[in-house]
């Protein structure tokens, strides 16, 4: 009985773990980047401190279009109201990378 409680109690807090990571961010985990760091690699989405968008791993936001109020990640929809969708995409590998002298290593070919 208490294996059982124990397992119990075990799921459900891996569930609202994984729950609370979804919410927060989507996508795979992965490692993240920031703007002074970039990635020494082609990643999208990745950098956590973009001084425009702040978490690029939340790529797709969406406004009410008649509120004059700002994107954001989650928002109940209702009918006969017009909505404009964001979606942000990203290279974050350094620019340093995208010359002949580092082979083009930074740049995303065929995305």
């Amino acid at each position: 009985m208490a294996k059982r409680i124990i397992l119990g109690v075990s799921v459900t807090i891996s569930y609202i773990f994984l729950s609370l990571q979804c919410v927060l961010a989507w996508g795979p985990e992965r490692p993240t980047y920031t703007m002074k760091n970039p990635a020494d690699h082609v990643t999208f989405n990745s950098i956590t401190n973009n001084s425009t968008i702040g978490d690029e791993r939340e790529f797709v936001r969406i406004v009410d279009k008649a509120s004059g109020g700002k994107y954001v990640t989650e928002m109940e929809i209702e009918a006969n109201k017009d909505y404009e969708v964001y979606i942000y995409y990203h290279n974050n590998a350094s620019r340093t990378l995208n010359d002949k002298a580092h082979n083009y290593k930074g740049v995303a070919y065929n995305t």
